[in-house]
């Protein structure tokens, strides 16, 4: 049987909070007709709807205070408390605040413009990816509608250019080589040097190395398989112990944050980009495709297609000087 929430609520000064929904309900009789409304998510809200019915009932132009940026994104935090939501959620938003203040400052919600949310996004564009963007800016549109206001400016959705990755210079990954700290020059060197998946190169230990092979006893088909190590990575490896499994969180941000100082964009993510590296430059270097998918452990035919189709410069100035003569002599 269903209980009416009617009969849980219990009103005073013409307010409730329903404990089971975490929500703040109003009820009041304005000229005679009873008026009865639920879904706020704090007090101060129910008591905003409840003056504004009563004004305006009374034939009274409103026109209240309007809450600043800071004030709004207090009062959505305070919700969350109420309806229970995680803490995690609760830090994330409270982030959010002082990135709101930097970039608009604090003026009330109807003060701010397209050409404010515009600079906004121009000032974030250099600094995060757009999906950050879209996320901050959704936060912002939901402290209006939490206040009952409409913005006056309107902005799409961003969308990055590209979404492929693709590889850069190997300029690029020699300075950035360079660089890097013992753990994460391992993590890459493993997928670059080997062309192992990031998995495989966080779980790699010491004991898989025999001489001048790298024996993984496991892949991502199941099957156990032997690799070369050129020189560069064998003198890097350390001699006991797992070699990177413990550092993979500190690899990540260091990755991301060099290759951000280096101007390398999109900026690596983690040391798996590296494997695909290393197929895109067996191609440029003019190795065999069969080679190529050997090195990189491919079971599916079409997998090793995408580096031969990256910008393998090798085997196009090779092919258009077998052209060249063929035509010249």
């Amino acid at each position: 049987m269903t209980t009416n929430a009617n009969s849980r609520l219990k009103f005073k000064k013409n307010l409730a909070y329903d404990v089971k929904t975490k929500r703040w309900h109003v009820r009041l009789r304005v000229n005679g007709k009873r008026i009865q409304k639920g879904g706020f998510p704090s007090k101060a809200s129910a008591q905003l709807f409840h003056e504004h019915t009563v004004l305006t009932a009374a034939g009274v132009p409103i026109e209240g205070p309007i809450p600043t940026l800071g004030e709004a994104c207090a009062s959505y935090i305070e919700s969350l408390g109420l309806l229970d939501r995680s803490p995690n959620t609760v830090l994330y938003y409270e982030g959010k605040v002082p990135i709101l203040k930097r970039g608009f400052g604090d003026p009330p919600l109807n003060r701010i413009t397209q050409d404010d949310v515009e600079e906004y996004v121009r000032s974030r564009k250099g600094e995060v990816a757009a999906t950050t963007i879209n996320t901050e800016l959704k936060f912002l549109r939901t402290l209006y509608r939490q206040n009952d206001l409409e913005p006056v400016w309107f902005l799409k959705p961003l969308s990055e250019k590209s979404k492929r990755r693709f590889v850069h210079p190997r300029e690029v990954v020699v300075d950035l080589w360079g660089s890097l700290s013992a753990p994460a020059r391992v993590a890459v060197g493993l997928c670059l040097l080997t062309g192992v998946r990031q998995k495989t190169a966080y779980s790699a230990e010491a004991s898989w190395v025999h001489g001048d092979e790298l024996w993984i006893p496991f892949s991502k088909t199941g099957e156990s398989f032997k690799t070369h190590l050129v020189p560069t990575l064998k003198k890097i490896l350390p001699v006991e112990g797992m070699l990177v499994n413990k550092h993979k969180g500190a690899v990540r941000s260091e990755l991301l944050r060099k290759s951000r100082k280096l101007g390398i964009v999109p900026p690596y993510q983690g040391p798996g980009i590296f494997r695909h590296h290393c197929g895109t430059y067996m191609a440029e270097c003019g190795v065999s495709p069969d080679v190529i998918k050997l090195v990189l452990a491919h079971k599916v035919g079409g997998s090793t297609d995408r580096y031969l189709q990256g910008n393998p410069v090798g085997l196009k100035k090779e092919a258009l000087s077998k052209v060249e003569r063929y035509i010249f002599g």
